[in-house]
């Protein structure tokens, strides 16, 4: 009997570090601001994203390869994206279901070409990738408040 419960209590730990190492590193973040133009008015917009890619392991239960969180202070616009990766670049949807083609992100010289609500934003980008903790990633707010 004792060594049942010495077993059921490994287990148990295996399944909390386990929980633990998937909530604290299934998401690499990068945060960039975003200088650009709207194509149809030639205006000029500063916007910021956050884009949270899922690691491989996330495959499984996840049909998109992460999120983009779409800021544009200047007009109140914030949206939230599903990312579908294709090489070096980041196509991103309306939904999470990968319909509804909004844009796509490019992963190696950070062009952004996105539609919103006011025309299609067009730009480049500049951040760096960082690690995110759980609370971070879950309401990824906090990193534009120095910079709106």
């Amino acid at each position: 009997m004792h060594w049942l419960m010495v077993a059921i209590g490994a287990l148990l730990l295996m399944l909390l570090v386990l929980m633990f190492a998937v909530v604290n590193y299934s998401t690499t973040s990068s945060t960039y601001k975003c200088q650009g133009t709207i194509a149809e008015t030639n205006e000029r917009q500063t916007v910021y994203i956050v884009v949270n890619q899922y690691r491989s392991w996330v495959g499984p239960w996840s049909k998109s390869n992460g999120n983009l969180y779409f800021e544009w202070p200047s007009r109140n616009v914030t949206t939230l994206f599903s990312l579908q990766k294709l090489g070096t670049i980041l196509l991103v949807y309306v939904n999470s279901d990968l319909t509804g083609l909004k844009g796509q992100f490019s992963l190696v010289n950070k062009a952004l070409r996105i539609g919103t609500p006011y025309g299609n934003f067009d730009g480049v980008c500049e951040g760096e990738a960082a690690e995110a903790g759980p609370f971070e990633r879950q309401f990824g707010l906090s990193r534009f408040a120095a910079a709106s």
